[in-house]
């Protein structure tokens, strides 16, 4: 198969689990804001911001290695260089847990007291710190499914993940509706997980792990931390950006307004999935890529997705821009309307992340991590500092412009790195073009909306469909997209043919 079909279809598969991991994903907050009060509700994701803080200094960046080196020593067929990377990955991540568990134990009902001010922080605290624990096993078979290209298991683990969890909580609230339910649903997971996973990894992507011989390889271990640190950096300055938001906000208002900020901030992320899935297949196979010498092929499919990212992330971010109080209020209920212009504010961020994040995988793939991390602590820096000085007096919304400013400043980095890198150019017409359609579409949407009279959803409906239909027609019209292109994408045509492709744009 190409790397070309590779990549579409690879991405389609991740994408779709991805979508239905969202959905239940959803499910579960809803259920969540549903049964708890707006204060309860912003403190269990005031506590998984912090717990989810912590995570990047245990997992020293050796899930992005296994899935950089699981694909070089497949080629190479060694073997037993890929286990000996699982099981040293996975006794380091549960060696950095424990003691990191531990300090949650001992410091849990100070946190309680002096930072989430709530009388049912430590338990949650405590819950949070099992999760912590027994997270690795779920996330080394996350991992090696990436590395041996097992997109299906890898991106299936996820949408398990949040079926499970959300199964657990139904049952629960049945019973009591408390924050000991969602907590103990999220510490369990994980160790569920690990026993579903595991033995799925062992049969379908490496038969002969009982076969292959183990021994500790220090230079092997050297290797997988060497490139994991500047990930984990950088991972620590994109978690920065993810939750240093939540975390200022419980210590500068109140937890309502933490529960606020937490139905807009996942809301908008639904349009990273996208770019999550194109990730998640991107940072092997450009890999493999770069390890084969085929640079032609890696730019020539960058180019590609970012014009095809840009032109699908445009109207699904207009249609949540222009109707953010319907989906509040379908996701999570009336009392979380009032987050409705900090998801707008969300919304225009999560497009400059989308092309963003494609870039970091491909600088991540060809091994240039510390590109990357510097990008992020840069950006993490920037949201750090507008978020101490904006939510003070803009609350919710001086967050969500915190945010948005640091995934600009992202893409603009990322595209000056890359360009140095592979010489990648962006398709600045295309791109041109696409903004022209997306002026169009939020007119449409605009217009609509002023002369129709009908139900908040029925209208969001009808002027979706219609914006969209005009976009679709506009875009082969203008000759952004050709049918053959398409064809030629979903056929795996020859990247020689795909140039030719991208030369007329």
């Amino acid at each position: 198969m190409s790397y070309l079909k590779k990549a579409v279809f690879g991405a389609i598969t991740v994408f779709s689990f991805s979508v239905l991991a969202a959905f239940f994903g959803y499910l579960f907050r809803l259920v969540l804001a549903r049964n708890l009060t707006v204060e309860e509700y912003g403190l269990f994701y005031s506590v998984f911001a912090l717990i989810s803080l912590l995570w990047i200094f245990k997992d020293l960046g050796l899930g992005q290695a296994l899935a950089k080196y699981i694909p070089e020593f497949k080629i190479k067929k060694r073997y037993d260089l890929i286990k000996k990377s699982l099981i040293s990955a996975f006794t380091l991540q549960t060696a950095f847990a424990a003691i990191l568990a531990l300090l949650l134990f001992i410091f849990a009902d100070w946190l309680g007291k002096n930072y989430f001010h709530h009388p049912e922080a430590a338990m949650v605290v405590e819950l949070f710190a099992i999760y912590l624990l027994v997270k690795p096993l779920q996330m080394v078979c996350t991992y090696a499914f990436q590395g041996f290209q097992k997109m299906r298991y890898f991106a299936s683990i996820d949408l398990t993940r949040s079926v499970l969890a959300l199964v657990m909580v139904l049952i629960g609230f049945a019973f009591i509706k408390d924050l000991i339910i969602p907590s103990l649903a999220y510490a369990l997971s994980p160790l569920l997980l690990g026993f579903i996973f595991i033995p799925l990894l062992i049969k379908k992507a490496f038969p002969n792990f009982f076969e292959v011989k183990f021994d500790w390889d220090k230079a092997l271990i050297k290797k997988l931390v060497k490139f994991g640190i500047p990930v984990m950096i950088g991972g620590a300055g994109w978690f920065i950006i993810s939750y240093t938001d939540t975390l200022l906000l419980t210590f500068f208002t109140k937890m309502d307004q933490v529960g606020l900020y937490n139905a807009a901030l996942p809301t908008s992320n639904v349009l990273q999935y996208f770019s999550l899935a194109m990730a998640a297949v991107l940072l092997p196979m450009t890999s493999e890529m770069w390890v084969r010498n085929h640079k032609g092929q890696l730019v020539a499919g960058v180019r590609l997705l970012y014009k095809y990212s840009f032109l699908m992330i445009i109207p699904i971010s207009l249609a949540m821009f222009s109707f953010p109080e319907v989906v509040l209020n379908i996701l999570f209920g009336a009392k979380y309307v009032a987050a409705a212009n900090a998801l707008r504010v969300l919304v225009i961020g999560t497009i400059f992340y989308v092309i963003a994040g494609t870039n970091f995988s491909v600088l991540s793939g060809i091994g240039k991590p510390k590109i990357t991390s510097r990008i992020i602590l840069i950006a993490a820096g920037i949201n750090v500092l507008l978020n101490i000085i904006l939510i003070p007096f803009l609350g919710i919304i001086g967050s969500a412009v915190a945010s948005a400013t640091g995934f600009l400043v992202m893409l603009i980095l990322s595209v000056i790195y890359l360009e140095k890198n592979i010489s990648v150019s962006i398709p600045v017409w295309a791109w041109t073009k696409i903004a022209f359609l997306g002026l169009i579409f939020i007119s449409i949407v605009a217009y609509l909306k002023r002369i129709l009279v009908m139900s908040p959803i029925l209208e969001a409906i009808v002027v979706c469909l219609a914006s969209g239909l005009v976009y679709i027609v506009l875009a082969f019209v203008l000759r952004i997209v050709s049918f053959k292109e398409i064809k030629g994408l979903l056929h795996g045509l020859r990247v020689d043919t795909n140039v030719r492709f991208l030369k007329e744009y």
